[in-house]
């Protein structure tokens, strides 16, 4: 009998630690951010990272930053760079964009 309850003992653990393990590891799956709307009252530039003006606030895109636009294929998606797919937002354009904090994660211009 001891000795069935040392194995249950060990798997509880090794259970616990798989489970600790698995969320830790699929945190990055997590959505991160929020959606909000804006105007863009500066176009992005570039300064070592690229920057938005939104609504007169400025805000990081990120590298891995996803610009939906109309018609988009998801292979062109993945393809295109990050730079060839901000030249489609300009000043005055109305986007959609899902950020936390000042930091953007994927922006959808109205076009």
């Amino acid at each position: 009998m001891g000795l069935e309850m040392k194995n249950i003992k060990r798997l509880v653990i090794l259970l616990a630690i798989t489970t600790a393990l698995f969320f830790t590891i699929s945190e990055k799956g997590h959505a991160i951010g929020t959606f909000k709307e804006g105007t863009v009252t500066k176009k992005p530039w570039k300064n070592n990272q690229y920057y938005i003006g939104i609504d007169k606030k400025k805000y990081l895109i990120m590298p891995d930053a996803k610009i939906l636009l109309p018609n988009d294929k998801i292979e062109k998606l993945y393809r295109d760079s990050l730079k060839a797919r901000l030249k489609f937002i300009k000043k005055d354009t109305e986007i959609s964009f899902k950020s936390n904090g000042f930091t953007i994660y994927q922006i959808i211009p109205s076009l």
